[in-house]
């Protein structure tokens, strides 16, 4: 796992810096477990292989609106460090909860969200799932409060972890395993993760 979340801070570096020609990166697909419970909590139908990749657009937009001194609301989220960024792929392969958001007319695209708690509040990662591409794609990640996630989750009546399902009703149940993670693929890297601000 250590050398798969090198990986990730490595991607966000080099897309950030603009140092990756690649539109999009592969780093694994949908399991059947994930098909079978995504399509639940959706109701949508999953080709029979669902990639799933990092657009380096989107790593550049969660640079730029979220990352240490770049986030744009820092009321209700916690600055990223690089290794929250790292940990996109705990967040992928290990959620607390995922919820259905519906479908979004601007990006022609269904959108979920995967909730993973941590000690400074709740990882939020938005992912995508387009017909046309068939692929799941992150579009953007931020480090909600603690606080504030829980405020929400209480004004709409429902748990502070929870998984709802197209009707908005909370699916009872550990998350399965969603994303197979192709760690083989991943070149070794000697980036180092801190928590410090960056110089």
């Amino acid at each position: 796992m250590e050398q798969s979340r090198k990986y990730i801070l490595y991607l966000f570096n080099s897309a950030k810096d603009k140092k990756i020609d690649a539109r999009s990166i592969s780093i694994g697909k949908l399991t059947e477990e994930g098909k079978k419970y995504l399509s639940g909590i959706s109701g949508l139908n999953f080709r029979n292989f669902a990639d799933f990749k990092l657009n380096t657009s989107d790593l550049r937009h969660i640079y730029k609106d979220h990352y240490w001194d770049n986030e744009k609301d820092k009321g209700n989220n916690v600055p990223l460090t690089e290794d929250d960024i790292a940990r996109i792929i705990d967040v992928i392969t290990s959620p607390n909860s995922v919820s259905f958001l519906g479908y979004d007319k601007n990006k022609d695209a269904n959108k979920f969200e995967f909730l993973k708690e941590n000690e400074n509040g709740t990882y939020n990662l938005i992912v995508v799932y387009g017909k046309k591409g068939g692929r799941l794609t992150t579009k953007t990640f931020f480090n909600k409060k603690r606080t504030t996630t829980n405020e929400v989750l209480k004004s709409q009546g429902l748990p502070p972890l929870y998984v709802r399902n197209v009707s908005g009703a909370s699916l009872s149940g550990k998350v399965p395993q969603l994303i197979d993670i192709n760690a083989e693929l991943f070149p070794s890297t000697k980036v180092q993760i801190n928590s410090e601000p960056p110089k």
